[in-house]
């Protein structure tokens, strides 16, 4: 096998490893997908937001939104800090922002809580544009690199070009 042969293979089994990969991120986006689509479903009880402020990180240049509230089910009273099933993080400070500021401390919000485990809840339901991305993105990027291994698997090191193909006829 020659270096080129065989640089080309290494190439297309990396692009190959790098699509498995993405594939992994995209079952994680499915999870959560169904996640949220199923909270939404859920029960719900009359939440206080206990503390509502934003993080951030200087080490990896992070917001995140610290919302600690607490609710009573069946007269037992659960304490809890998560808001949707995909977290409250973004390095855009904006976007956390907004959601500190839907749940300020104090005010009293609907929270969904799993009716086998209320320990389980969430201020928020459903899905957004930000889960179909977590899904479609690496699902796209998987693709170009199934594309791509492919293309150096069987190219085998030699690529045909124009000028070769027509000295052949």
């Amino acid at each position: 096998m020659s270096e080129s042969n065989s640089r080309d293979l290494k190439s297309g089994l990396f692009c190959f490893a790098l699509s498995a990969a993405s594939m992994v991120v995209v079952v994680m986006g499915v999870s959560t997908f169904f996640d949220a689509l199923a909270v939404e479903s859920w029960p719900t009880a009359e939440a206080t937001i206990v503390r509502s402020r934003l993080e951030s990180s200087s080490v990896n240049r992070r917001y995140g939104a610290l919302i600690a509230y607490k609710f009573e089910v069946n007269g037992k009273t659960f304490h809890s800090s998560s808001v949707r099933t995909r977290g409250v993080s973004s390095k855009h400070r904006s976007d956390v922002a907004a959601v500190v500021e839907r749940f300020p401390a104090d005010s009293v919000c609907p929270v969904y809580y799993n009716a086998d485990d209320p320990e389980v809840s969430y201020l928020e339901a459903g899905v957004d544009t930000v889960n179909y991305i977590l899904i479609g993105a690496p699902m796209v990027f998987a693709i170009l690199m199934v594309a791509a291994g492919i293309g150096l698997v069987s190219s085998g090191g030699n690529p045909t070009t124009v000028d070769e193909q027509v000295e052949d006829d």
